[in-house]
C-alpha cells in the first residue's frame, strides 16, 4: 500500500479543533468570567506585556489563525445548492422582481 500525504494535509485541521475546543473556552472563561469578577486579578501591564513578548504574539496568532481552518470550504453556488435541493426554492413565491 502507498504511503499518503493526507495525515500531514489535515494536521492544520487537527490544530485548529484543538484550539478551538480547548484553548478558546479556557480563554473566554479567564478574560470574560474570572477577571471581570475579580477572582483573577491580572493587572494590564502584565496583559500587554504578554501581547508585546514575540512568543505571546505567536500564541495569539496561533489562537486566532488555526481555528480559521475548521471552516468549510467555499462551494461555487454558496447556499443556495442547500436551498435549492430541499424544494424550498421552488415552492416560495420570490418577490425579489415585485414592482
Amino acid at each position: 500500500m502507498a504511503r499518503s500525504n493526507k495525515p500531514i494535509l489535515w494536521l492544520p485541521f487537527a490544530a485548529g479543533g484543538l484550539v478551538a475546543a480547548l484553548i478558546i473556552p479556557v480563554l473566554i472563561l479567564i478574560t470574560g468570567v474570572l477577571m471581570p469578577l475579580g477572582i483573577l486579578p491580572l493587572p494590564y501591564e502584565k496583559m500587554a506585556a504578554f501581547v508585546h513578548n514575540p512568543l505571546g504574539k505567536l500564541i495569539l496568532f496561533g489562537t486566532v489563525a488555526l481555528p480559521a481552518g475548521l471552516t468549510p470550504p467555499p462551494t461555487p453556488h454558496g447556499l443556495s445548492t442547500g436551498i435549492a435541493r430541499c424544494g424550498a426554492a421552488s415552492t416560495a413565491p420570490n418577490h425579489s422582481f415585485a414592482k
